[in-house]
């Protein structure tokens, strides 16, 4: 795959209309990350920027900020197209088949009636 497939347009696209002050709180994260990897009070498998700051290409070059943050915001907009694909297939199955439906509902009086009254009240709030 070359620069000019979707993919890259995607990450480019991304890179010049991020707010400038969500790029400096990444920025920042990505430093405080690097520095508790350095002292060992982070794990590589923490979170995914830990992730890939230990990430190294095959000459071991580790990623560039710039390239962490493109894959942090591509997880993110992966993760947002899922989720929405998932609810949608959700309530379309909710929609077509009733006997699922139902139980759906039964699950949901059970569930609610297995909490406490002060416990639904800071839920429902």
């Amino acid at each position: 795959m070359g620069d000019s497939s979707g993919f890259f347009q995607a990450l480019s696209t991304a890179k010049h209309c991020r707010p400038e002050a969500g790029h400096v709180r990444c920025s920042d994260l990505i430093r405080r990350r690097k520095k508790q990897i350095e002292e060992g009070k982070l794990g590589s498998h923490v979170d995914i920027i830990s992730s890939l700051l230990l990430l190294r290409y095959e000459n071991g070059e580790a990623l560039k900020e710039e390239s962490i943050i493109d894959n942090v915001i591509t997880v993110i907009m992966a993760s947002h197209d899922t989720t929405t694909i998932l609810l949608s297939l959700l309530i379309r199955h909710l929609a077509r088949d009733a006997n699922i439906s139902e139980k759906v509902l039964q699950g949901k009086e059970r569930l609610t009636n297995d909490i406490s009254q002060p416990d639904l009240m800071i839920l429902t709030t």
